[in-house]
């Protein structure tokens, strides 16, 4: 296997639609839609038939990367995200990525993400 000090974690700002367990082709949104259309809050990570990484979500796999020594996290695509937009800070998957790097950073997890 892959040393886990080569993986770098991926994470999605886009959704998936799935249809009865099963996912469509042509069925994804960006993150920024699902938001502008729905008002998501920060706990759901599902609507209607979209499934997405939300900001708790997002924070919790910030934690993961820490905890596990994973040397990094790539983000795919970044423009997918909400506008940037101070009133969209809660919902912002970015904003909430990069506030748990510097929240682990503070509580002294230096092992990765430097």
């Amino acid at each position: 296997g892959v040393p886990r000090g080569k993986l770098v974690v991926g994470i999605p700002f886009y959704a998936q639609r799935y249809v009865d367990s099963k996912l469509q082709n042509k069925g994804h949104k960006t993150y920024g839609e699902l938001q502008s259309k729905y008002k998501l809050n920060g706990e759901l990570n599902s609507v209607e038939d979209y499934y997405f990484n939300g900001p708790q979500a997002i924070r919790d796999r910030v934690d993961y990367v820490y905890k596990n020594g994973f040397p990094g996290l790539m983000i795919w695509e970044i423009t997918q995200d909400v506008p940037n937009d101070s009133s969209l800070d809660s919902v912002s998957l970015l904003h909430n990525l990069t506030d748990q790097v510097k929240n682990n950073k503070k509580n002294g997890a230096d092992r990765c993400l430097n």
